[in-house]
């Protein structure tokens, strides 16, 4: 069947050729009311995708009609708070209802929600166990075919001549249907051969550090998102500095970046547990095990951490499903080796009380991205509570990540209180101490030393920490 994959086919074409793609989403749209059912996401999500092109078009009423559409289905199935609710609306409030603009084409960042957020991206390689994913050159194949059916111009008539530039399609195409991890490697690709071909500042390069700021940000690393989008704005203005694109960008990245850095994330969570701020907490965890399974591999303690914390957020929320899920998770790493890290009697007693009822979950059950769900905290905003995140950081063995967190705590204290304060010297202590832990003792007593310093500018050595200090340099630097 070419209909289902009318959507990932028309999506990498509407930006360029929104008029050509648009008959593409009408059949994307019968299909999978037949297929997946008339409440599916993946409907709404086609609407959407065709009110965007009519605003492209200049066909503002049918946009709005289209919009309203949508989200009278998500309404039913899925609620207002959504994220794909709030960006229909926000539309719909600022730029329906203006009958004098009709036949006006919208600009591509004014033309309504691209993509909504917050859906369950279909993907027509794992529909029904469909294929793995085949060769390139086989994927090529099927979407050049798909869209000869379907009437849509080949994708190789919009991308460079070249045949290297053939990857910027692909990579479209694999962001479309949610392959996020394919679609940075080969975003990755193109960029350096667009960057060595071309130039740094060429419009190719622009769009695929464009692109990848956008997959990364999916994927929940977010401050390499939050770089790349930085340099899309930076190159952008470089080329056409009065762009409305670049606006966009920057009020777009401006509630998060730069944020919390992934890897004292699991600290931050902590912190929100706390204070019974679970949703949060459960946010910052995954964005964590993201960035913890790429640094240290899927099977680390780290992750393992992670996975117990999650699934304790979603138990405090209630959510005994996706507890149960994660806990099972956690079971099958303790048969792999983890075994002494986990609460292996806890998690027993919680999966016979509550987790008869749900079964074990497809694992290609499809799942909304976690840049769709969740936005970290922005460091300026969490640097008053470092010192705190550190702590929970270093009682919890996360020593490493413990000290750069205390690091950032220092630089916070140091602006707001000047280099020799008596909270700098409590956070070098406590860096010192979490150097012990691994062993490092030479960096361990050169921080206590600058320690005991502050407190002698302050004449405080009286203090008990500073006593405590000058007694460990005495007995094990001295």
């Amino acid at each position: 069947m070419i209909e289902d994959w009318a959507l990932a086919s028309a999506g990498v074409l509407m930006d360029e050729q929104p008029e050509a793609a648009l008959p593409a989403f009408k059949i994307f749209e019968r299909w999978a009311t037949a297929e997946l059912g008339p409440d599916s996401p993946a409907v709404a999500q086609a609407i959407a995708r065709q009110a965007w092109c009519e605003a492209r078009v200049g066909h503002r009423a049918e946009a709005c009609r289209l919009y309203e559409r949508a989200l009278e289905l998500l309404r039913a199935t899925i609620g207002d708070e959504n994220n794909a609710c709030k960006q229909i609306v926000e539309f719909l409030t600022s730029d329906c209802g203006e009958a004098e603009l009709e036949g006006t084409a919208l600009p591509a960042e004014a033309a309504g929600p691209h993509t909504l957020e917050g859906l369950p991206r279909f993907n027509p390689l794992r529909f029904r166990g469909g294929d793995a994913l085949a060769g390139i050159e086989a994927l090529e194949g099927r979407v050049e075919a798909a869209g000869r059916q379907l009437g849509i111009p080949s994708h190789g008539q919009l991308a460079p001549e070249e045949a290297e530039a053939q990857g910027y399609t692909l990579g479209r195409l694999m962001r479309e249907i949610g392959e996020f991890e394919i679609a940075v490697e080969v975003f990755e690709d193109y960029e350096r051969w667009a960057s060595e071909k071309y130039g740094p500042e060429h419009n190719y390069v622009l769009q695929a550090v464009s692109q990848l700021a956008y997959c990364y940000r999916r994927l929940g690393l977010f401050s390499e998102s939050c770089r790349l989008y930085q340099r899309t704005i930076d190159i952008g203005r470089s080329r056409n500095p009065e762009h409305p694109y670049n606006k966009v960008l920057e009020a777009d990245i401006e509630d998060w970046c730069p944020p919390v850095p992934e890897r004292l994330q699991y600290g931050v969570a902590l912190l929100l547990m706390e204070e019974g701020q679970f949703l949060d907490a459960a946010g910052a965890l995954e964005t964590y095990e993201v960035w913890a399974g790429r640094e240290h591999g899927t099977e680390d303690r780290y992750v393992l951490d992670a996975l117990i914390q999650r699934a304790r957020c979603h138990e405090g929320l209630g959510d005994y499903e996706q507890a149960c899920r994660l806990y099972r998770r956690v079971l099958v790493m303790g048969q792999e080796g983890q075994s002494d890290s986990i609460p292996a009697e806890e998690i027993e007693r919680f999966l016979a009380q509550h987790c008869s009822a749900f079964p074990e979950p497809d694992a290609e059950a499809a799942s909304v991205p976690l840049g769709e769900r969740w936005l970290p905290h922005k460091l300026s905003q969490m640097e008053p509570y470092m010192a705190r995140v550190s702590d929970a950081l270093g009682i919890a063995a996360h020593y490493d990540e413990a000290i750069a967190a205390y690091e950032a705590a220092q630089a916070w204290l140091e602006r707001e209180q000047g280099p020799h304060s008596e909270g700098v010297a409590a956070v070098l202590a406590s860096r010192a101490w979490c150097h012990t832990q691994i062993g490092e003792q030479e960096l361990a007593c050169r921080l206590y030393e600058r320690a005991l310093r502050i407190f002698e500018t302050l004449e405080r050595l009286d203090d008990e920490l500073a006593r405590s200090i000058d007694e460990y340099l005495e007995s094990s630097c001295r």
